[in-house]
């Protein structure tokens, strides 16, 4: 679970970053960009690399256990729609995992 939730925490980062890259054609700290976004609010790009993974693969983690705080969260349009797909198939590929060790502890008992 914590491997999933780590290669989706790193697969957001990265598209965070293709998105303020490609999609809105954003330089790090540009100050007269309006657009609210990820990478751009939570400031990702004046942080080390460890604290980036440490921090989306926690937001991996609340959002694909479904509990979702709230404190790190999708700001952009374009961002909500690539999280909801991620979401979509992230829960299900959850559910699976949860499912096979439900199945392991029966056959146990």
């Amino acid at each position: 679970i914590f491997n999933i939730s780590f290669l989706t925490g790193v697969f957001w980062l990265m598209l965070c970053e293709f998105i303020q890259d490609f999609v809105y054609d954003v330089d790090p700290g540009d100050k007269e960009f309006d657009e609210d976004l990820f990478m751009v609010t939570f400031g990702i790009e004046s942080n080390d690399h460890f604290y980036n993974i440490l921090l989306v693969t926690y937001f991996a983690v609340t959002s694909l256990s479904t509990v979702g705080f709230g404190d790190y969260h999708p700001r952009g349009n374009t961002e909500r729609m690539a999280t909801a797909l991620i979401l979509l198939f992230g829960v299900a590929i959850f559910s699976y995992i949860m499912g096979i060790f439900i199945g392991i502890i029966d056959q146990i008992s």
